[in-house]
């Protein structure tokens, strides 16, 4: 059985340990699906053993950046830092495509289900559809943004 090496680092935090294919495999993911990367991490390519020394990371963006700063974990909170990130590049309204797109770059994969994120961003009056298929961020999204999301 071929052995890997995670390495998760740090400001306080330096580890490195030999792990099992799929034990590396699914730290990679659960890294990369939970941008637990700002820490900083480095794990051996999964497809390789642990001697070469290839990495997988995911770069903090400026994207990523801004949905840290809002502690945006949630679906929704994503969907309204999504469309208040895309406010601040100029852009008023946004689309289900516009979502995609940077949904992709900030978790390196397509959303899994798009229109209930939205939905439960506009049930919580975080967003609403302005006009079909353009999405805007309410005064009340901007708010809770603003507040962390608390409360």
């Amino acid at each position: 059985m071929s052995r890997y090496t995670v390495k998760i680092s740090g400001k306080d935090l330096s580890i490195e340990h030999s792990v099992d294919g799929i034990i590396a495999d699914r730290i990679a993911q659960l890294l990369i699906n939970n941008r637990i990367y700002e820490a900083g991490f480095e794990v051996s390519n999964v497809n390789q053993p642990a001697n070469n020394h290839e990495s997988i990371a995911m770069p903090e963006t400026e994207l990523s950046a801004f949905i840290t700063a809002h502690n945006a974990c949630g679906a929704a909170e994503i969907v309204t830092c999504i469309g208040l990130y895309l406010n601040k590049k100029a852009k008023l309204h946004f689309t289900k495509g516009d979502y995609h797109g940077c949904y992709k770059k900030l978790k390196g994969r397509q959303a899994t289900n798009a229109p209930r994120e939205l939905q439960k961003a506009i049930r919580l009056d975080w967003i609403i559809e302005s006009s079909p298929g353009l999405f805007s961020v309410t005064s009340k999204g901007r708010l809770a943004a603003h507040a962390k999301f608390v409360g």
